[in-house]
């Protein structure tokens, strides 16, 4: 009596349970998957952890101050009226009416390279009203009235310099800077924020762009100097190419091309 009600159980009871058994894999699923967004506490299986893929996040460079201020240097913009006056007057116009950036004239440097040269800021400026033209052509249409033709501008973070060719090159931009462990191509990027001057980094350079720098130039010290000695210290050279400085690796013998004034140089 007792196998036969046993077996009446069975019989009844059993389709019911398997019924429930892929409600329980459904649930155990779901578990698993609430977990993973963070929904439901729990352990995670290694075969469902292991079809889980994650992707790094690309964090984005911040923009650096001086490529904001040579994005805005480059824009284009249309001059209204004729630009007639002295220097000063002009420089002054665009910087109130044309949205240009403060503008410094470096009167040292137009006095040691010509002590016998009238005041720059009394040049004679006279110019049509030119349209779509960028800030920066602009500007070198203005100083282009100077006398001896050897005014030139640097565009920094905050303003920009008018000073003479000579004074704008490399050599003569001085720095004072501590870095503690930083990559060389952000050290190079916080150099260039600092003078205005172009430095590029050889893409070739891979990992050594990426070496942790550590230096203090406490006395003003050429720029030149600074990155050929922060370039060595990542086992790279820096090549001087007129106005631009480029840190590659010590096995290229590229030459480039002299341009203007300046003569290209390589720091060994």
């Amino acid at each position: 009596m007792k196998r036969r009600i046993l077996l009446v159980v069975v019989f009844v009871l059993l389709p019911s349970a398997l019924a429930f058994v892929p409600l329980l894999g459904l649930r155990s699923w779901a578990f698993h998957h609430n977990e993973i967004s963070g929904t439901t506490a729990g352990p995670v299986s290694r075969s469902l952890a292991a079809k889980i893929k994650i992707q790094p996040v690309a964090v984005p460079r911040p923009v650096r101050p001086l490529a904001e201020a040579r994005k805005k240097m480059a824009e284009t913009i249309d001059i209204d009226n004729p630009m007639v006056g002295s220097l000063k007057d002009v420089l002054k116009n665009l910087a109130e009416k044309y949205g240009f950036p403060t503008m410094s004239v470096d009167l040292g440097a137009f006095k040691e390279e010509n002590p016998e040269a009238a005041n720059i800021y009394d040049t004679a400026v006279s110019l049509s009203a030119p349209k779509r033209i960028t800030r920066s052509k602009i500007l070198k249409m203005v100083l282009g009235h100077v006398e001896p033709r050897n005014a030139t501008f640097l565009v920094l973070p905050t303003y920009v310099d008018i000073t003479t060719q000579e004074h704008s090159a490399p050599q003569r931009q001085p720095i004072m800077a501590t870095f503690a462990g930083k990559p060389l191509a952000e050290a190079l990027d916080d150099l260039a924020d600092m003078t205005g001057i172009s430095i590029l980094v050889d893409a070739r350079a891979g990992d050594k762009a990426r070496t942790p720098i550590t230096a203090r130039f406490q006395q003003e010290t050429s720029l030149v100097t600074a990155v050929a000695v922060l370039a060595d210290m990542a086992d790279l050279k820096l090549m001087v190419v007129n106005n631009l400085l480029y840190v590659t690796s010590p096995s290229n013998k590229v030459v480039f091309p002299v341009v203007g004034f300046q003569i290209m140089k390589k720091v060994e």
